[in-house]
């Protein structure tokens, strides 16, 4: 079965970062923070039912949860005595490694259920028992914190979390003769692409939240260490803790020589459960993209979405599970996957959606929103509107593209054209760039109105189709035909669209670049709308002086104009 999700990385953050961004450093705090933030020892794994089928004591510890026997693990499992069904559908396999301690975290519902919080059944292992213990771990969002953590994976802000076993009591497994429990709940967050973890809460006090400052919606995976301490009678240690549940007021802490959940130290009168949070939503959302991303077994299916467009897009559970079971009622054939992915794209809100690599960088962000003043750049982005088009828009960046590419536009696929940046080339005017971003979104047009007449995911057309581009679009239909199609024996094939784009949208192409800054002359706006069309034939039959001029022109503009920042 295949992992649709990696492992969210971990952060590394330099003491130097912590100086500049964190408020009111000293030594001793920057001291204190270097013990909070560690080369992670967690790690997870997202698992389907199949996938963990074999293991028999979690499937009969599962099993004992529901009020039918079930022969064989499933994806679906109801309790009459909790009134809740877990969904196996997607399974968090979690393990700490500096305790050796793992578990299976199920997300879980309840009929006719309203509630923001967020309930998963956590199955850890007893190294002690050789079993699983279950238990019930709530994170008690407001509906603002639930919506928060379904799209950035972490909550930057306080919450209470309860400890719930489940078919056994604590008594049961730490002996009958103990006082009072004290629960230590520790919370880790790892930023998407780090490599360390940091201790972000503890008891629902928040420890250290300078690693979020203005990077609230970055993808962040939380992860979740409970000590349970319950002291043998006579020790003379006792707290008084309730023994399910902290808030933000708790000084709830581990005593008579239990570890502290903070550190994940562990003895032998404690339970430990490590887990992170896993929604309904994500479950559902992980079954579909399951569903749509994976080859049929003679690999014939091609139908795949982008994983991103999923997070993008804001339906509720219901819709979710809608879209879920349409696919499982069709046997998830093409037909209800292409049918999904219909769905999924008309709920994009996004006009143009746009990657991090992209949005995370200054040049590429500043001259985008700026360019928002050129009419004509924002009239071709409303062709790309959900609720007017055919094709979806897709910013990116890359370092990675030919040293002499400025930017790429890639072919639809499922709808979804890309535009790369290389941001290798962006040492270079603000309006050099701008020229950029019109330059590719006018590929964009062109790829948009191919794909409409394919009727298809991505451009493939037969001939009566060809003979529709005819008739519709007769300009493209002559350019594919002299330059793409039928390229005469012996002549070296040219872009059929930078051969329309030469003839005819070079002026398009002036026209938004005056929009966007007036402050050159038309000799410039003119000479920068050649960039990237040299190749073309409308080119070559300028004259060599004229070539020359233009030449000039733009080398002048880049030696008297400040680079992109």
């Amino acid at each position: 079965m295949k992992i649709v999700r990696n492992l969210m990385h971990t952060l590394f953050i330099l003491v130097s970062f912590l100086l500049t961004n964190c408020q009111s450093d000293t030594v001793t705090e920057i001291q204190q923070e270097e013990t909070l933030l560690k080369e992670s020892p967690f790690k997870s794994t997202l698992l389907s039912a199949q996938d963990i089928e074999s293991n028999n004591k979690l499937s009969t510890k599962m099993r004992s949860l529901a009020t039918l026997q079930q022969g064989s693990f499933t994806e679906s499992t109801s309790s009459e005595i909790y009134n809740f069904t877990i969904d196996a559908t997607i399974v968090k396999f979690v393990e700490n490694v500096e305790t050796n301690t793992h578990s299976y975290t199920f997300s879980i519902s309840r009929e006719n259920n309203t509630s923001s919080v967020l309930e998963n059944v956590v199955f850890s292992y007893n190294e002690t028992m050789d079993d699983y213990d279950a238990s019930l771990v709530t994170y008690h969002f407001t509906e603002l914190q639930r919506q928060e953590f379904i799209a950035t994976r972490h909550v930057n802000s306080s919450y209470q979390i309860t400890y719930e076993p489940l078919t056994v009591n604590l008594s049961d497994i730490l002996g009958e003769d103990s006082l009072p429990c004290t629960i230590t709940y520790a919370q880790y967050h790892i930023p998407n692409g780090s490599r360390n973890s940091f201790l972000y809460s503890t008891n629902g006090h928040i420890q250290n939240d300078c690693e979020h400052e203005g990077a609230n919606d970055i993808p962040c995976a939380t992860y979740t260490n409970i000590v349970i301490y319950c002291p043998p009678s006579g020790s003379g240690s006792s707290n008084g803790t309730d023994d399910n549940s902290t808030n933000d007021d708790s000084t709830a802490s581990t005593t008579g020589g239990g570890g502290d959940a903070s550190n994940g130290d562990v003895n032998n009168d404690e339970i430990v459960v490590v887990t992170s949070p896993i929604s309904i939503e994500e479950s559902i959302k992980q079954s579909i993209l399951e569903c749509i991303n994976t080859l049929s077994f003679d690999n014939s299916d091609t139908t795949t979405i982008d994983p991103e467009i999923l997070e993008q897009v804001s339906l509720t559970t219901r819709q979710w599970a809608d879209i879920s079971n349409h696919l499982d009622e069709n046997g998830c054939s093409e037909t209800a996957q292409q049918e999904a992915i219909e769905d999924l794209l008309e709920n994009f809100d996004e006009q143009v959606f746009k990657d991090q690599s992209f949005t995370n960088n200054n040049c590429l962000n500043s001259v985008y929103t700026e360019m928002g003043k050129a009419s004509t750049f924002n009239n071709y982005l409303k062709n790309f509107e959900p609720r007017f088009s055919v094709a979806h828009l897709r910013f990116s960046a890359s370092t990675s593209l030919p040293s002499d590419t400025n930017a790429e536009t890639s072919a639809p696929n499922n709808y979804l054209i890309t535009i790369t940046f290389n941001q290798n080339n962006l040492n270079r005017p603000k309006l050099s760039v701008a020229r950029t971003f019109i330059h590719e979104i006018i590929h964009a047009e062109i790829f948009r109105k191919l794909l409409s007449i394919s009727q298809h995911p991505s451009i493939q057309l037969n001939q009566s189709q060809i003979i529709q581009l005819r008739n519709n679009y007769p300009g493209l239909y002559d350019y594919y035909t002299r330059w793409k199609w039928n390229v005469p024996q012996g002549q070296e094939p040219s872009s059929a669209q930078h051969e329309a784009m030469a003839q005819h949208y070079r002026s398009i192409i002036e026209q938004a670049l005056r929009e966007y800054d007036n402050t050159q002359t038309n000799e410039v706006y003119e000479a920068l709308a050649w960039t990237g069309l040299r190749d073309t034939v409308a080119w070559n039959n300028l004259s060599q002086t004229q070539r020359d001029n233009i030449d000039q022109t733009v080398t002048n503009f880049f030696l008297n104009n400040p680079n992109c920042q």
